[in-house]
């Protein structure tokens, strides 16, 4: 497999060299077919107070080098078929000759565009239907692991596999402003061969969320509303996820023979609500999420499904001029009904807590630079805090964009 995408990777690269790579975005457009390229090589590092003991996921910040390809035929009349393609380069503190590290696809999609551009219909590897609301807040931040839109290959919360989508714009051209989607993630069969285990990293969430989709469907839709010039733009998403069951199963829950209580509960969706600002160099926004059975927290250092989860995400962004913006965001993650644990009770309990503090400046249109200090707000004397070893330091990163 990591042979087949070097195959492509090397006549792809040569495309690169034989470009401008400051004006590269067009490389083909001929016949009424037209190919984009784009991405960008983004180098970053994490820094803590107590050095032995910051997290993996933040001392070993992966950089990465980003590639896209974006393409667009006419097909007859008003209908156009396009497709995106997209992968990542990992460029970490690992060996060359280590085995583990080889390009990931982060996106892989081909679909129509119909209706003069209003309509469009896509299946492949795309984002998952909450990301229409949760990408709100993905404005230059360096610390995302933690952010709701970049929780990918869990459901349908960011990047996934095997998504149908469906989108609108302008609701069939009778109110402008106003866009819905319809998503369908068809389900997978995994195997036993699926679910693969690295000794050296810690892939808890990975397996369990492997085994949790297993032989799952899901749906989702969102809707949103910009209000006219205002800047202000209205988001709401949800998904649901469900087994694949037989009709006399199904039949029994719809006429509730068997009842369920709280504890067997295992009905799996989410959803977000966000809104925004966009106007005169200022960028406003919230967005408010709930997940139900679908995301994990830390029980004696295990990942474990958490009945709800809550997350509350703000961010403000002020652009002095056409080469410095600062940001200022606050991130809270709150699980609910939590069973009590190890040496801690139940309950409410704050997952993440923090002030993050952004500053980037843009060199030319292709290179910028970011640091960015991350407060933590988390109580260091909690017992749940206490008991699975959280971090609770506060953060710095500094990192380096080239875009083309």
């Amino acid at each position: 497999m990591k042979y087949n995408i070097l195959k492509f990777l090397i006549p792809f690269l040569l495309i690169i060299s034989s470009n401008n790579i400051t004006n590269a975005s067009e490389i083909y457009n001929k016949n009424q077919q037209k190919i984009d390229l784009y991405g960008f090589l983004d180098i970053k590092k994490a820094y803590s107070k107590d050095r032995e003991e910051i997290p993996k996921k933040y001392e070993n910040i992966i950089s990465n080098m980003i590639i896209g390809l974006k393409g667009k035929t006419k097909i007859f009349n008003d209908v156009y078929g396009y497709s995106q393609f997209e992968f990542s380069l990992p460029i970490n503190q690992n060996t060359e000759i280590d085995k583990n590290v080889f390009p990931s696809i982060r996106l892989g999609l081909i679909g129509l565009n119909f209706n003069h551009g209003n309509s469009s219909l896509d299946f492949g590897r795309n984002y998952g239907i909450l990301y229409d609301t949760t990408s709100y807040i993905k404005k230059d931040s360096f610390f995302t692991d933690d952010l709701m839109y970049n929780y990918n290959d869990k459901f349908m919360f960011g990047r996934t596999n095997n998504l149908l989508t469906y989108r609108n714009k302008n609701f069939f051209g009778l109110i402008k402003g106003l866009e819905i989607a319809l998503q369908y993630k068809s389900p997978h069969f995994y195997t036993e061969e699926n679910v693969f285990y690295d000794e050296n990293n810690n892939n808890e969430d990975r397996d369990i969320f492997v085994e949790k989709e297993k032989n799952k469907k899901g749906w989702g839709a969102s809707i949103g509303y910009k209000i006219g010039n205002s800047g202000v733009s209205i988001t709401g998403s949800y998904f649901n996820s469900s087994k694949i069951i037989d009709k006399n199963d199904e039949l029994k829950k719809v006429f509730s023979i068997k009842k369920q209580n709280l504890k067997n509960d295992d009905n799996i969706n989410a959803f977000s609500i966000g809104a925004k600002y966009e106007k005169n160099n200022i960028y406003l926004a919230t967005v408010f999420s709930r997940a139900k059975n679908s995301l994990t927290y830390l029980d004696r250092h295990s990942s474990v499904f958490a009945y709800k989860i809550k997350k509350l995400e703000i961010i403000g962004q002020y652009k002095f001029d056409n080469n410095l913006k600062a940001t200022i965001s606050y991130v809270q993650t709150e699980g609910n009904n939590i069973p009590a644990g190890y040496h801690y009770p139940g309950g409410n309990i704050n997952f993440l807590k923090y002030i993050s503090i952004n500053t980037i400046y843009k060199f030319s249109k292709n290179l910028s630079a970011y640091f960015d200090y991350r407060i933590n707000l988390l109580n260091k004397k909690d017992r749940y805090i206490k008991t699975n070893d959280l971090f609770t330091d506060n953060l710095f990163g500094i990192g380096i964009i080239y875009k083309f």
